[in-house]
């Protein structure tokens, strides 16, 4: 297997992470939770005007990562971005809900590496095929709750109060909850919408 084809999926499953800035990266570290562009595939985050000021910032997936041997450290350069503008800033409410801060990035992604493998960031910028019918898939897949809620309990054996489906891409599902989003993977990888329906039936499935 191919670092990418390892680093991808695992990068699809993080939405919190700790961002490391300042003059050395690493001077200043604090929590953050992102959402990747569907367009485009870059961490979108609101975040301090010191970060927006760092040259480069590095992203470490996941929120744990500082202590993590098998983290992935995402080295990238933030660009602000207006939320007004942007539909990922509207991803990330749909995600997240509340901005933690007034300021808004898209990071663009110099490099990925995890371990020994380090993959360019050019193999990170990449759209998500299913773009074009997430929403189709998440408004049908939303209209049973009590689905969703069995499914998590089924697969990640937790709890779900209110989950919605809120994201789909091509190695899984994104579903949000009153205490974060969970990650559900497909068993096999989705290219089309009807290999990823086919993907959330199975995990839908009463």
């Amino acid at each position: 297997m191919s670092s990418a084809a390892s680093i991808l999926p695992r990068l699809r499953q993080f939405t919190t992470g700790v961002l490391a800035f300042g003059e050395s990266v690493g001077d200043v570290t604090e929590p953050c939770k992102f959402v990747l562009d569907p367009s485009s595939g870059e961490p979108v985050l609101p975040v301090t005007v010191e970060a927006l000021r760092s040259e480069e910032l590095m992203l470490y997936l996941p929120d744990d990562g500082l202590d993590n041997p098998e983290c992935l450290q995402v080295h990238a350069a933030a660009s602000e971005i207006d939320p007004n503008r942007e539909a990922a800033a509207d991803r990330w409410l749909a995600y997240h809900q509340r901005p933690t801060h007034a300021r808004w990035a898209r990071l663009r992604v110099q490099s990925v590496k995890r371990l020994d493998e380090v993959i360019d960031g050019d193999l990170v910028r990449l759209a998500n095929p299913l773009a074009r019918d997430e929403g189709r898939l998440c408004k049908a897949f939303n209209q049973d709750r009590a689905a969703l809620a069995r499914a998590a309990h089924r697969t990640a054996s937790v709890h779900l109060d209110d989950p919605l489906l809120v994201g789909v891409d091509p190695w899984g599902c994104d579903v949000r909850h009153k205490f974060g989003v969970l990650r559900l993977e497909f068993a096999q990888p989705a290219s089309v919408a009807d290999e990823a329906q086919a993907a959330l039936t199975a995990i839908f499935a009463t």
